[in-house]
Protein backbone atom coordinates (compact mmCIF):
# COMPACT_ATOMS: atom_id res chain seq x y z
CA UNK A 1 0.00 0.00 0.00
CA UNK A 2 1.27 3.58 -1.00
CA UNK A 3 1.49 6.50 1.40
CA UNK A 4 0.04 9.61 -0.38
CA UNK A 5 2.14 12.26 -0.08
CA UNK A 6 1.35 16.24 0.64
CA UNK A 7 3.08 19.03 -0.42
CA UNK A 8 4.45 20.45 2.98
CA UNK A 9 5.17 23.74 2.70
CA UNK A 10 8.91 25.25 3.02
CA UNK A 11 10.33 27.04 5.68
CA UNK A 12 11.38 29.78 3.03
CA UNK A 13 8.29 29.90 1.64
CA UNK A 14 6.11 30.35 5.45
CA UNK A 15 8.77 33.09 6.44
CA UNK A 16 8.40 34.93 3.20
CA UNK A 17 4.50 34.91 4.07
CA UNK A 18 5.12 35.92 8.03
CA UNK A 19 7.36 38.83 7.03
CA UNK A 20 5.18 40.10 4.40
CA UNK A 21 2.25 39.90 6.88
CA UNK A 22 4.59 41.94 9.24
CA UNK A 23 5.45 44.33 6.88
CA UNK A 24 1.84 45.18 6.14
CA UNK A 25 1.19 45.38 9.77
CA UNK A 26 3.73 47.71 10.58
CA UNK A 27 3.60 49.89 7.28
CA UNK A 28 -0.54 50.11 8.38
CA UNK A 29 0.07 51.01 11.73
CA UNK A 30 2.42 53.86 11.01
CA UNK A 31 -0.46 54.90 8.03
CA UNK A 32 -2.99 54.95 10.91
CA UNK A 33 -0.99 56.79 13.98
CA UNK A 34 -0.63 59.65 10.69
CA UNK A 35 -3.93 59.92 9.88
CA UNK A 36 -4.39 60.47 14.15
CA UNK A 37 -5.96 57.34 14.89
CA UNK A 38 -9.46 57.13 13.73
CA UNK A 39 -11.66 54.29 14.63
CA UNK A 40 -13.26 52.18 11.52
CA UNK A 41 -10.02 52.59 8.87
CA UNK A 42 -8.12 49.97 9.88
CA UNK A 43 -9.32 48.53 6.17
CA UNK A 44 -8.08 51.68 4.42
CA UNK A 45 -4.72 51.83 6.12
CA UNK A 46 -4.18 48.10 5.86
CA UNK A 47 -5.23 47.86 2.13
CA UNK A 48 -3.06 51.05 1.25
CA UNK A 49 0.23 49.57 2.73
CA UNK A 50 -0.72 46.44 0.73
CA UNK A 51 -0.45 48.42 -2.70
CA UNK A 52 2.70 50.17 -1.56
CA UNK A 53 4.34 47.31 -0.63
CA UNK A 54 3.59 44.95 -3.57
CA UNK A 55 4.48 48.16 -5.87
CA UNK A 56 7.45 47.83 -4.28
CA UNK A 57 8.03 44.00 -5.18
CA UNK A 58 7.71 45.06 -8.61
CA UNK A 59 9.37 48.64 -8.95
CA UNK A 60 11.70 49.09 -5.95
CA UNK A 61 13.04 52.18 -7.27
CA UNK A 62 10.28 54.25 -8.33
CA UNK A 63 8.42 53.55 -5.50
CA UNK A 64 11.58 54.71 -3.09
CA UNK A 65 12.07 58.16 -5.10
CA UNK A 66 8.09 58.82 -5.24
CA UNK A 67 8.18 58.06 -1.51
CA UNK A 68 11.46 60.62 -0.63
CA UNK A 69 9.94 63.29 -2.86
CA UNK A 70 6.83 62.95 -0.76
CA UNK A 71 8.76 63.08 2.36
Amino acid sequence: MRKSRTKQPTTTESDSAIVDREAIEKLAYHYWLERGCPEGSAGEDWFRAERVLQAKESHPVLVEAVMRAAG
